[in-house]
């Protein structure tokens, strides 16, 4: 805690060396001589030379928190130790020798300490703004590459491109690598890319796919603005509410790099990043209305690797999404039925559930997402998902359903989508259903 403090007390103090050698310098060149000149100049040089050593002294200990490219670094500190010394030496000299104008030993050294000085504040200023900051135009270009590699505007639901790629990844370049880049990683953590996001920092690991309740990096970025832990840091371009919950929604579904955002179909976190976004599903007034759900229940569920959240911040409605469960059967659906009222979305793609587990569904009656993706259920389960009166969006991807299930199905009027490819489903199939029902939309898998 105190090396905390001292070391954050270096940005304070470097600037007053900075301000006292550089005025001594130019007072050394640009003013006429004289006794009365000479006798500032070495209040001056004084003045800078402890100013000098507190800042070094403070800036040894922001060194001991780590987090900074050891070779700028080294670099940084032999200059900023060359300027004290240099410094000392010179105003040594003058002391002792008295016709100091006509020396060049003397006008060499004020000559070495300012470059020195402009030294150590040029590797200091790559330390804090990243390498090449001072010198290179190309760097200004490189901070903000990562956002232009995939045009958020451009991006639609139907859309191949990751979700990492064309979402989380422009709102982290632009909110977070200032400071966590591939030249600077405060904290020893680096967001350049999605191997370092995952190694963590000196704090062990920051992101636990499937759990944003103990990923360090969620829990930063939702602490409050006033705490000195949170992220991103005071002076830096906030996250707005729909990027943290964006991040908040990526890392509880498993921090998934490669699933494409047509995978989610209309996702209202991801909505909001996409062109023709449209309105949200969720409404505020019925987000209100509902109790939060057994926390030892929930609690229960979530030893099994399932992943329980709410839907968005500030809900009770919640998420149950089992990416992390592929073991997830009938036998672990009966567990369902006590936070059956509070799930939103039901997520069991990938999962052992069948058609005898799913009469769980009948307690579901808030559900509006159902997910049932590369699992074993077959016609008979289209019963039991029209118990679901609230349902918009259906995903039977990879699973036996076939054409008579689906023309036998008799959906609610709140079904917007169904997703069907891989299935044994056919287009005469699905044209079939559409002209009985075409406010629904069949997703074939077809462009």
């Amino acid at each position: 805690m105190i090396i905390n403090f001292l070391g954050h007390l270096h940005p304070v103090f470097v600037h007053f060396p900075i301000g006292f050698l550089a005025i001594a310098y130019v007072i050394q060149y640009f003013f006429k001589s004289g006794t009365e000149k000479s006798r500032l100049i070495d209040f001056i040089l004084a003045a800078g030379i402890v100013s000098s050593m507190l800042a070094a002294f403070f800036g040894w200990m922001l060194s001991l928190s780590g987090g900074y490219e050891a070779k700028l670094l080294d670099w940084h500190r032999y200059t900023a130790i060359a300027v004290c010394i240099v410094s000392i030496a010179l105003l040594a000299y003058k002391r002792y020798k008295k016709e100091e104008y006509r020396t060049p030993y003397y006008h060499a050294g004020f000559h070495l300490m300012m470059l020195a000085l402009l030294l150590a504040g040029h590797f200091g200023g790559e330390m804090t703004h990243g390498e090449g900051y001072l010198f290179s135009a190309a760097t200004a270009t490189e901070t903000v590459a990562v956002p232009e590699k995939q045009k958020i505007e451009k991006l639609t639901a139907g859309s191949t491109v990751s979700v990492y790629d064309g979402i989380v990844e422009p709102v982290l370049a632009q909110k977070c690598m200032q400071c966590h880049n591939e030249k600077k990683k405060k904290g020893d953590f680096q967001l350049h890319n999605v191997e370092a996001l995952m190694r963590g920092g000196k704090n062990g690991k920051a992101l636990v796919p499937g759990d944003p309740e103990h990923s360090a990096f969620i829990q930063r970025i939702l602490l409050d603005k006033s705490d000195e832990k949170h992220m991103p840091p005071k002076g830096k371009p906030q996250l707005t509410k729909q990027e943290q919950d964006l991040l908040f929604w990526w890392v509880s579904h498993g921090g998934s790099i490669a699933q494409p955002i047509k995978e989610f179909g209309t996702n209202d976190t991801i909505m909001p990043f996409l062109s023709h976004a449209g309105k949200a599903s969720l409404r505020d007034g019925t987000l209100k209305n509902i109790e939060p759900a057994d926390t030892v229940l929930v609690n229960e569920i979530r030893k099994l690797n399932v992943v329980v959240v709410p839907v968005a911040l500030g809900t009770n409605f919640i998420e149950v999404n089992t990416v992390n469960a592929p073991s997830f059967g009938d036998r672990e659906a009966l567990l369902l039925k006590g936070i059956a009222p509070q799930i939103m979305w039901l997520m069991m793609a990938d999962s052992k559930i069948t058609d005898e587990g799913l009469d769980q569904l009948k307690w579901c009656a808030n559900a509006t997402r159902l997910n049932l993706k590369n699992t074993a259920i077959s016609n008979a389960a289209f019963a039991k998902i029209a118990k679901l009166g609230k349902l918009e969006s259906l995903n039977i991807v990879g699973t036996r359903m076939d054409d008579e299930g689906l023309l036998a199905f008799v959906p609610t009027a709140s079904l917007k989508k169904i997703f069907c490819w891989n299935t044994g489903i056919s287009e005469k199939g699905v044209m079939a259903f559409q002209r009985k029902y075409p406010t629904i939309e069949l997703d074939f898998g077809q462009k």
